[in-house]
């Protein structure tokens, strides 16, 4: 019998013994069977608060996430361009935190700027920190920032967060206010990331700004941290409309760990791992496993009950195959399916 029969009838005990135990609980046997499967492919979490960054390295390690994330957080910037350079500046200074990070645990992490990087990391039994930019308007109006960010590490920019800016409208606070979508400004950008194989992230972004970008885009692009609206009716959430698109495009949904994009300000407090996997599932349904992937928030306000940090994900594994998700298809979703997109950015810039 070969290893991969093996390995594949370990889950299958697994599941089995979960089915057993019910929602009640979960044997350590069947506990030991998941995490052994879970070792064995990358798990990647799309979007983590880079303020949070020593502590969330610790939790990594005993909750089996391979790869992630780390996001430079929003610098509110003004219209006058000292305020944009001030933006700028906060945004490097964040920047080279994060990689200060990863020097100083080389033991146990390392800087990745490739798809590859994170796999080869793993096989050294080290984790892969990646670096995001959470908000384009550290770019301020010149689009060759972007690839100085590049330059700096930078594998994914957050067109807008939440508020608009110069590459385009924000899907919070628009009541009253027109959605411009993505301005002339923000066309230079995509064209620019697309470029250079920067990922363009559509979080937080109004819906004109989605379809907008989608349309441009000769890349996959990706949501870093968003739910189903279909469940949750928040600012930045996806319709189902959107979710489709998004797939269609080769891009990839990472379903958020946020309590009020999960469930509602009302219950928030009462948001558990099986309402992240209600979102898996719904997205799963209308446009296909391959468009989701995982972006909890941890650290800036992802986390729910049985899952608070990166210590805690091996739970949305057992939630996965409990609803009779197999092998292939919660790798993708940890993983597979961001690595898939990322090298499909790399590779458009090499089409130009």
């Amino acid at each position: 019998m070969g290893p991969k029969r093996v390995r594949f009838l370990l889950l299958v005990a697994a599941v089995a013994m979960l089915v057993r135990c019910g929602s009640g609980g979960v044997s350590p046997a069947a506990m030991d069977l998941i995490r052994r499967s879970q070792a064995r492919w990358l798990t990647l979490d799309g979007r983590l608060d880079a303020a949070a960054g020593p502590r969330t390295l610790a939790r990594m390690d005993k909750g089996g996430l391979d790869a992630a994330f780390f996001v430079v957080p929003h610098v509110p910037v003004g219209g006058a361009p000292a305020s944009d350079e001030r933006a700028r500046t906060a945004a490097l200074e964040a920047i080279r935190s994060i990689k200060g990070m990863a020097e100083d645990g080389r033991r146990i992490a390392g800087l990745a700027l490739a798809p590859e990087d994170a796999y080869r990391l793993e096989k050294e039994g080290r984790h892969a920190v990646y670096i995001g930019l959470a908000d384009g308007g550290a770019i301020g109006t010149d689009p060759s920032h972007i690839a100085e960010f590049y330059g700096e590490g930078v594998r994914y920019l957050t067109l807008c967060g939440k508020a608009d800016n110069a590459i385009c409208a924000s899907a919070h606070d628009r009541t009253g206010r027109r959605d411009g979508g993505l301005s002339d400004f923000g066309r230079r950008v995509v064209a620019e990331c697309n470029r250079i194989g920067m990922i363009i992230d559509l979080a937080d972004c109004s819906e004109k700004s989605f379809f907008d970008v989608l349309a441009l885009s000769r890349a996959p692009v990706i949501v870093s941290s968003a739910a189903a609206r279909a469940f949750c009716d928040a600012p930045g959430n996806l319709s189902d409309e959107m979710i489709k698109a998004i797939a269609a495009k080769g891009g990839v949904l990472m379903v958020t760990f946020e309590p009020g994009r999960l469930v509602g300000r009302d219950r928030s407090s009462r948001a558990t791992v099986a309402d992240i996997v209600d979102h898996i599932d719904h997205a799963a349904r209308i446009a296909g496993i391959d468009g989701i992937g995982i972006g909890s928030d941890f650290g800036d306000g992802g986390g729910v009950s049985g899952c608070r940090d990166a210590g805690d994900i091996l739970n949305l594994t057992v939630e996965l195959l409990r609803r009779g998700y197999d092998e292939h298809e919660v790798e993708a979703v940890w993983g597979g399916n961001f690595m898939r997109a990322f090298k499909r950015a790399k590779a458009a810039a090499g089409d130009r």
